[in-house]
């Protein structure tokens, strides 16, 4: 009766036993309990639990009682097969031993001036599933002393032992993974905690400030040189009012006092119940990435000005030449009477290239002027109707068929009439060398006017020759051009144009089949249908 009263007190005690290991921390903990439980039924002077290195296919010890070794896990691991403990690795099952000392079937490894002397011996496979996750031994000595009823007793306890285990393998497994990939990504981490201490300092981050985790790790970050004053902390600021920055412009001060310009986001960590524990922040080194930027900066500015210096100097010689013939020529001929009307021939032609000239003059200072306000208002409708009359004798002479369908609404717009004419004009000639490039047979131009409650929309579409995708994102900018006498400032002049009144122009076009031109104007305020 005696026996079985105990007997219920050692299952209640177990009971409580797998409570208090489910509920432990770390795995430490779960071996300090499974060592007191055991020692409350089982003598012994040491045990051992391994854990199967299935990668090297050895156990390695990762907790211990008993032994006075300092070094006791950086003994060289057994082998699985190899030994007591090896045999029950390989076959998966408990192993008993009266007297390791005197036993010439199981050779169980003694460290006698360390250990103590290892005579009866226990161990026990912990096993989840079918998978061998580590083995339990543990000895005493004294002979005999363990009976099969030991080892079922063990094998209890061994069988939650082994799920611990093998959580805190998976759990390990985890923890190295995302180790690794935190002190291999390019970027520098650091986590604070609730009370600012640095706890996490990755290998980034100690190339980006130069400082080493052991310098700054458990430290208050607000207290480190990395920072002209405490009010420069993203993190700090992120935790503190609970919100996260992404991709803010900042800096950090390299341990040799450079200043190195970062990107950086944010974020708040908290726990199960949502209170903050902490904030991390993730950045990068952003010096060499801005000093490239302004390197492409410099050199698209260079080239722009290089496209207009070349443009300029193009637009100049060309008029100049002429200008220069006629005058020497003039000089040759000032002294023949009977040179008289040639002489007016060329300054017919002195007086078209220096209008030329000053009409390119106009046009690129124009260009320049993008904030100058446009005063003025002109009907639409009428403007449309004057230029395709200037235009329609020039498509009937090429052989191009100009239609068009007009709103009846008499609308006014925030241009002068000439500006506008000159848009129109601009657009039309253009759709006519198109047409004359592409040398098809439907010589089509279709113009459309419509009006919304705010603006007015007039399409251009021809069924020419199109422009190259490449050259699309280009019509608009000053001295592009793919007509061999063009200035490139027509479509940039009409941009400038429509820009300054609140109007936008856009295109559509697919080479060798035409193009669609859409220009946007708003509508005056108080404007009458």
């Amino acid at each position: 009766m005696v026996h079985r009263k105990h007997k219920v007190i050692d299952l209640n005690f177990l009971s409580k036993t797998s409570m208090d290991m489910s509920n432990a921390e770390d795995f430490q903990g779960v071996s300090d309990i499974i060592f007191t439980y055991i020692e409350s039924l089982v003598t012994f002077s040491m045990i051992v639990i391994y854990e199967v290195d299935k990668k090297n296919n050895e156990l390695q010890v990762i907790a211990s009682k008993g032994s006075k070794s300092k070094n006791f896990r950086d003994r060289v691991p057994f082998k699985i097969g190899e030994g007591a403990v090896g045999w029950v690795a390989e076959n998966k099952k408990a192993l008993l031993i009266s007297d390791a000392l005197s036993s010439n079937r199981f050779q169980v490894r003694q460290f006698f001036n360390e250990d103590p002397i290892i005579r009866s011996f226990l161990a026990v496979p912990l096993i989840v599933g079918n998978d061998l996750v580590g083995i339990m031994s543990m000895s005493s000595d004294q002979p005999n002393l363990y009976r099969q009823q030991d080892v079922e007793l063990i094998s209890i306890i061994a069988t939650q032992a082994a799920a611990i285990l093998q959580l805190n393998i998976e759990v390990k497994e985890a923890r190295n993974f995302s180790n690794h990939i935190l002190e291999n990504i390019n970027s520098g981490v650091i986590a604070i905690d609730n009370e600012y201490r640095i706890i996490v300092f990755n290998k980034a981050a100690e190339i980006i400030t130069g400082y080493t985790s052991k310098e700054v790790l458990g430290r208050n970050v607000l207290s480190l040189p990395l920072k002209d004053n405490k009010q420069d902390w993203y993190i700090v600021e992120s935790y503190d009012k609970g919100v996260f920055f992404f991709e803010n412009l900042g800096y950090l001060i390299h341990k040799s006092g450079s200043k190195v310009n970062i990107r950086l986001s944010t974020s708040v960590l908290t726990n199960d119940d949502n209170s903050k524990k902490g904030c991390i922040c993730i950045f990068r080194d952003n010096t060499e990435i801005e000093k490239l930027q302004q390197k492409i900066l410099q050199t698209e500015k260079m080239a722009v000005v290089g496209r207009i210096t070349a443009g300029i100097a193009h637009e100049i010689r060309n008029p100049l030449l002429p200008i220069r013939t006629a005058s020497q020529l003039m000089i040759k001929k000032l002294d023949q009477p009977e040179s008289k009307e040639q002489i007016r021939d060329l300054l017919m032609i002195i007086s078209e290239e220096s209008e030329r000239l000053n009409k390119f003059l106009d046009e690129f200072i124009d260009i320049g002027k993008a904030n100058r306000k446009i005063e003025g208002k002109s009907d639409i409708l009428k403007t449309l109707i004057e230029t395709l009359s200037l235009i329609r004798p020039d498509c009937e002479k090429k052989n191009i068929t100009l239609n068009s369908q007009l709103s009846k609404h008499h609308t006014h717009v925030a241009l002068p009439k000439d500006q506008l004419k000159q848009i129109f004009l601009n657009l039309l000639i253009n759709a006519i060398d198109a047409i004359e490039s592409s040398q098809k047979s439907d010589r089509i131009i279709n113009l459309n006017y419509v009006r919304n409650s705010k603006n007015v929309i007039i399409e251009i579409i021809d069924t020419g020759i199109g422009i190259h995708d490449t050259d699309v994102s280009s019509i608009f900018d000053p001295f592009f051009t793919t007509k061999d006498r063009g200035t490139g400032f027509g479509l940039a002049s009409v941009q400038n144009i429509l820009s300054k009144a609140g109007g936008d122009i856009t295109v559509t076009s697919s080479y060798g089949t035409g193009s669609k031109f859409i220009v946007t104007l708003p509508i005056l305020k108080g404007d009458v249908k």
